[in-house]
């Protein structure tokens, strides 16, 4: 069966960039990907971050290509989009995974966690979503999956910024969809829900109480893995979803259905 799968949503021949690819869904997703046959590159700001990612991922037989960035600087990503299109090879999917929070009180807020906040999760996934269209609009196709949110739906305290962020994601997503259709570029979002990853315990100092309490607004009744959200981008990587673009995916186990 898990052939089956494989070659139905073959990936052979594919260059997939999976941006903060070293750890939580990015970490996933780029095991799942390289599973399916793409050469897979990881990006990070953290170079023991990817070295234990890329550790783990040849653990389980996937082997990836690394690559430092601190998604805050277009100029970097210019700089790791070009090196992997002259090193690795044409990139063919972008998953715009990176991302950040930082929990805090509308009232409280401050400039500097503001900026972190989005220059990573707005600033970054457009730059980078740009720089790699540079190359596939030349090529006349390829395949961009952002990372959005259900918080990019509705509201919840304390994140005001995050919120915001990742409602400019889907704006994004579906403004570029429209953009860059007639270079046969799709770009497409998935929303998950709180997924279980080692960011939880940051996000939550007592991680079980929480979730649980997620779990209540949740009709599935569990939160979502890294793996769930991984296929999602699969799918959406594949040539079965070769009709799809403009889309945001909700991973939420029903959640935005309340």
């Amino acid at each position: 069966m898990k052939d089956a799968v494989e070659q139905i949503m073959s990936l052979k021949s594919q260059i997939a960039l999976v941006t903060g690819g070293s750890q939580g869904i990015g970490e996933e997703t780029a095991r799942i990907l390289a599973e399916l046959g793409a050469t897979v590159v990881i990006c990070s700001r953290s170079p023991e971050h990817l070295k234990s990612a890329q550790k783990r991922l040849a653990d389980t037989g996937q082997y990836v290509h690394t690559v430092l960035c601190d998604m805050k600087s277009p100029k970097r990503i210019a700089q790791m989009v070009q090196e992997i299109e002259e090193h690795t090879g044409p990139i063919n999917i972008l998953v715009n995974n990176a991302g950040i929070d930082i929990p805090m009180p509308a009232l409280e807020v401050t400039e500097d966690a503001w900026n972190t906040i989005m220059d990573t999760n707005v600033k970054g996934v457009f730059f980078c979503a740009q720089q790699v269209a540079r190359y596939m609009s030349r090529r006349n196709h390829g395949v961009i999956i952002n990372l959005a949110s259900e918080l990019s739906f509705v509201g919840m305290v304390p994140y005001a910024v995050y919120a915001i962020s990742k409602g400019a994601v889907v704006q994004l997503t579906k403004t570029l969809a429209l953009e860059w259709a007639p270079y046969h570029i799709r770009v497409n979002a998935v929303a998950p829900t709180l997924v279980a990853t080692p960011m939880l315990d940051t996000l939550f100092s007592d991680p079980k109480t929480a979730a649980s309490q997620w779990i209540d607004h949740i009709p599935l009744r569990r939160l979502g893995t890294t793996t769930d959200v991984a296929q999602a981008i699969a799918f959406l990587a594949s040539e079965k979803a070769s009709f799809i673009t403009g889309t945001i995916l909700p991973v939420d186990g029903g959640r935005l259905c309340h």
